[in-house]
């Protein structure tokens, strides 16, 4: 048995399959750029640098239903301009978003647990001047 390889996907063809094999696993395909493969069979896909993926905080107390569709149709304004066709958009159980992303043209992916993790670049050491990758908030000020 060979380890898996990684390659770019190139044909329609190729696009068309994968997504045969991603349903029949209970699957969707989402921007793929490139196929796994393990002795010659498609086995997954990974998705490099396609999708726009927008984190959002709104301030649950302070943003009314109103305010949020103004940020959004906003927002996606800004990606259309960039050339964006779509984007993905985490959104917890717990968000008062939760309820209505289906109303808002939002198709859900299903449930999953995202992850962030800094990488390394070594031909860009940081400075002290720069922020840290996960910056923490700052202490509150003591009152004297």
């Amino acid at each position: 048995m060979s380890l898996p390889t990684i390659r770019p996907l190139r044909t329609n063809d190729e696009l068309n399959e994968l997504i045969k094999l991603a349903n029949a696993d209970e699957h969707l395909v989402v921007d793929a750029s490139h196929l796994v493969q393990k002795d010659g069979q498609t086995i997954g896909y990974l998705s490099l640098g396609k999708s726009v993926m927008v984190n959002v905080w709104m301030d649950t107390k302070k943003v009314t239903a109103s305010d949020s569709l103004h940020i959004l149709n906003s927002m996606e304004a800004m990606l259309a301009d960039k050339g964006a066709s779509h984007y993905l958009m985490p959104c917890t159980p717990t968000s008062p978003y939760a309820k209505v992303m289906d109303k808002l043209g939002f198709k859900s992916l299903g449930d999953c647990i995202m992850h962030v993790k800094a990488l390394f670049v070594a031909q860009k050491p940081q400075t002290a001047s720069e922020p840290l990758p996960f910056p923490k908030p700052e202490p509150e000020a003591v009152s004297q």
